[in-house]
Order: C-alpha cells, then structure tokens, then sequence
C-alpha cells in the first residue's frame, strides 16, 4: 500500500460525508478505543477496515483535529473536507500525543514526509516539537529516519533545524546517544 492509500484514513474520509469532520474524527476515535480493548477479537473497527492490525493506545483524533485546527482551519471548512495529508498529519499528532503519555522508553519517527514535507525540514517552531521535547524530558530515546535516498551520505542532522540554524537545539538533548547529532 503506497504512503497514499491508507484504509483507516480512507475510513475516516468516507465517515466525513455523512458525520462531517469533527463527528467523523469522533467516531474513529471511539472506534480505535474499542478495537485497542477489544484486540485480538475483532471489533467494528477490524470489520470496517480488515488489514488494521493491533493499535498499542487509544487515540483521541478530537483532540489532534483541534490542534491542528488552530493553525489550519480544516474545521470551518464547508465545501472541501480534509485532505488525505491533512488527515495523515492529525493521526500523527493523535500517535504522538498517545506515545507520550505511554510509558516508552523509544519512539522512533520516519520523518520525511511524516513529520514535515518531503525534502523539508523539522523546525523548532514545527507544532510536533512540544510534543517531543517532552517525551525528552520523560528520559525517552527519539530517533529521527530522516536519509534520503536521492543524498549520498545525508544524515538526519542535515533534517533538523533549530530557530538559529541546523543542530541548534539545546545542548542537553544533543548530548543524547540516540539523537543523530
């Protein structure tokens, strides 16, 4: 399935015609709270979408939509429903925000075109970095895939920016084994 075709997110755009986009956001969050308590049984999610394996926490998608509503608009929206990015970059923020309240000891995200723009970079001003600074200050290892194949020898320091430049995040989480820098 290519990074563009995604049942549950395809789920969630069909439910947006009917229920409209917070009550689509609504039901699949309460869908994937019942499937994580349910799991391995199947549950109306499993039968909704038969290749959705297990889902380690519950996501509150209602909680992302708002997030990233306040920067986006999605919400007020009365003719064009969320795209398949925009709905992407929700369950991202959702997946974050559940991983930090989980007792992790490692998260690691794929970040081109996940966390920021294909080709883009991470910015300290980017709104996931809150949510990674605080899984920092938990003591949880963060790593970043951000190579690109297309780059001989890139590395994920070249993909992340702090507000004066590359590498420029405080020297205490630079100093993490586990970071790329």
């Amino acid at each position: 399935m290519s990074k563009e075709q995604d049942a549950l997110i395809e789920l969630l755009r069909h439910e947006q015609s009917s229920r409209g986009t917070v009550g689509a956001f609504s039901h699949i969050t309460s869908l994937i709270a019942s499937h994580t308590a349910s799991f391995p049984f199947r549950s109306e999610l499993k039968r909704e979408c038969p290749h959705v394996g297990r889902i380690f926490h519950a996501l509150d998608l209602t909680a992302a939509l708002a997030e990233f509503d306040e920067r986006s608009r999605v919400i007020s929206r009365t003719r064009v429903p969320p795209s398949f990015s925009e709905c992407r970059q929700i369950f991202n923020i959702a997946t974050v925000r559940a991983s930090a309240r989980a007792n992790l000891q490692l998260i690691s995200f794929d970040a081109d075109d996940t966390l920021y723009s294909d080709g883009g970079v991470l910015s300290f001003d980017s709104p996931i970095i809150p949510h990674i600074i605080r899984l920092l200050r938990r003591g949880v290892a963060v790593s970043f895939d951000a190579d690109h194949p297309a780059l001989p020898n890139s590395t994920s320091p070249k993909k992340l920016v702090g507000p004066k430049g590359p590498h420029d995040f405080p020297a205490r989480t630079r100093a993490r084994p586990w970071l790329p820098f």
